[in-house]
């Protein structure tokens, strides 16, 4: 089925002319993937049956929607001096299967260093966790997680993507409400909790995230679900 849907994209991705327009999207084994995408905020990640929901991007910047307690969540990271928000690095590729977003990232500052996060929804709460991944790097690894309001504090339909003005979602020039934490992540791994629209470090976390994964998982149905032919459909 996959071969066939995939023929069909290719051709309605023409138009007059014979112009061709690039797919944003491909797959790779069970997911969907881009590579340095710019798309914001525009695939959400579900948990229980609840408004909740974590929106994520084509690189690591989130927001955690709650109908009127919205919040902006981003991260950076420092190395031998150089600091860079997430959604800013040299290389980013993002992927998405059944419910969660994963990320690769690398910059020109990090040497040999990677950086590899996933994110999940809880499913038997609001909320959701972030792993934190690092290897290759020769040197002191420091990650801030930065927690605040959301530019538009009166949203119209729960933030629905295509109604909201652009940029609803992101951090306000001059957040009133901003809170930060922050960690070693030196060639280890690291978790990241949302509980109460708010973020933590999570001591132990590899047992919670493995549990959310494998909830996950159970739910998701292993054929080609209706996200999988959202994702291919977008194009530059």
């Amino acid at each position: 089925m996959l071969p066939a849907l995939l023929l069909s994209v290719y051709a309605l991705a023409q138009s007059p002319g014979n112009y061709f327009r690039k797919m944003q999207y491909y797959p790779e084994g069970d997911a969907f993937v881009c590579t340095n995408g710019n798309n914001r905020f525009t695939r959400a990640l579900y948990g229980g049956n609840t408004l909740f929901r974590i929106e994520t991007s084509d690189r690591p910047v989130f927001a955690a929607y709650n109908k009127t307690d919205n919040k902006n969540i981003r991260f950076r990271l420092t190395y031998k001096g150089n600091s860079v928000f997430l959604d800013s690095t040299s290389y980013c590729m993002a992927g998405y299967v059944g419910a969660r977003r994963d990320y690769t990232l690398s910059d020109k500052n990090w040497d040999n260093g990677k950086l590899h996060i996933s994110v999940l929804a809880y499913n038997d709460h609001e909320g959701g966790i972030w792993q934190f991944k690092t290897e290759g790097f020769n040197g002191k690894v420091k990650i801030e997680g930065l927690i605040c309001e959301i530019a538009n504090s009166k949203l119209n339909r729960m933030g629905d993507l295509g109604v909201e003005k652009p940029g609803s979602f992101e951090a306000p020039l001059n957040p009133k409400k901003l809170r930060s934490i922050a960690w070693d992540n030196t060639n280890n791994t690291s978790f990241v909790s949302l509980d109460n629209q708010d973020i933590k470090i999570l001591k132990g976390g590899n047992t919670i995230f493995q549990k959310t994964d494998a909830e996950r998982k159970s739910l998701v149905d292993p054929g080609l679900t209706h996200y999988h032919l959202v994702s291919i459909f977008h194009y530059i």
